[in-house]
């Protein structure tokens, strides 16, 4: 049974003691698999307590990182599903929007394969404020390891952003990578999952 964070800890901050106690090192495959099974031993935070926290909060976003954040899509009435607070890995900033990765159309493990591609694209190993994912679409489209990231690409248009940003340092990208959080309109996360296995497929 999952138990629950203390509510004086906050949640990544317990994931990482955790971490540190059990001598885990960031960015390895036996790390992924432990941060993903740890997440699920701890019950999860709240949508909204987690864009509460003020030390991860932000109002902008920058390319290479990852990201929280509410989002109303424009043609909800017409798409099948949409995620309505997407993971979101920036790939490309412009004036009315952004690209990028939302890892919720992802189950678990199609994630955890997919991000521990993309540890490859890291600009430094440090997994400190300076740490990004050096990603473009054409390096994405070019290889076949990346080839999950064609449900997770996406486009995001600024004014239908309904919160602001929670900015996860790359201390905590595994633990945001596994939190049960994703909100997904008119299916199924079972059902969004089992269609982005199709578009894989097909390639």
């Amino acid at each position: 049974m999952a138990k629950a964070a203390s509510q004086s800890v906050n949640f990544f901050d317990l994931v990482n003691l955790n971490a540190f106690k059990s001598g885990q090192k960031l960015g390895t495959k036996k790390s992924l698999q432990w941060y993903r099974q740890q997440v699920g031993k701890i019950v999860a935070p709240s949508r909204a307590s987690l864009m509460k926290d003020p030390d991860r909060t932000a109002s902008n976003i920058f390319m290479g990182g990852m990201f929280l954040y509410f989002y109303e899509a424009k043609f909800k009435k017409v798409l099948p599903y949409w995620d309505k607070f997407p993971l979101t890995i920036i790939i490309d900033k412009k004036s009315d929007g952004f690209t990028g990765l939302n890892m919720h159309y992802l189950n678990p493990v199609g994630r955890l394969r997919l991000f521990e591609a993309l540890l490859s694209t890291m600009n430094n190993r440090k997994y400190d404020s300076t740490t990004r994912m050096k990603l473009t679409y054409n390096i994405l489209k070019a290889s076949t390891k990346y080839a999950a990231f064609r449900p997770c690409f996406k486009k995001y248009l600024a004014g239908h952003v309904r919160s602001k940003f929670l900015s996860v340092p790359a201390s905590d990208w595994a633990t945001a990578l596994f939190l049960p959080v994703a909100q997904f309109q008119k299916q199924t996360a079972a059902q969004v999952w089992k269609e982005s296995q199709a578009i894989i497929r097909k390639g």
